[in-house]
């Protein structure tokens, strides 16, 4: 029987993204994830500079990991060390199959 696995994605602000990206590397339970700058729109603007209030939006990265069921509450909580006070917004998906279309051959 193999581990349950699940799609841990983050949404985190621009200023933490180095943080966020060292404590992943140097987390044994991580074996890699994936990182992209997204835009965040929300009809609450009272958290958005002035930029960002002309823009429409809020800069962001998201982070997506795939992580095992049994690992997940010690990294939720590295990250929530990392992150400190800052709000980082998350959500979790079960994976149901993951794999390599062409996996390289050694």
């Amino acid at each position: 029987m193999h581990n349950e696995q699940f799609l841990l994605t983050l949404i985190v602000p621009i200023e933490l993204k180095d943080e966020i990206v060292d404590t992943l590397i140097n987390e044994d339970h991580v074996s890699g994830f994936s990182l992209g700058k997204i835009e965040g729109y929300s009809r609450d603007h009272s958290h958005f500079n002035i930029d960002e209030q002309v823009e429409g939006h809020r800069a962001f990265y998201r982070f997506e990991i795939v992580i095992e069921k049994r690992q997940l509450d010690n990294v939720k909580e590295m990250l929530k060390t990392a992150c400190g006070s800052s709000d980082i917004h998350y959500w979790l998906l079960p994976l149901f199959e993951s794999g390599s279309l062409n996996p390289l051959l050694t």
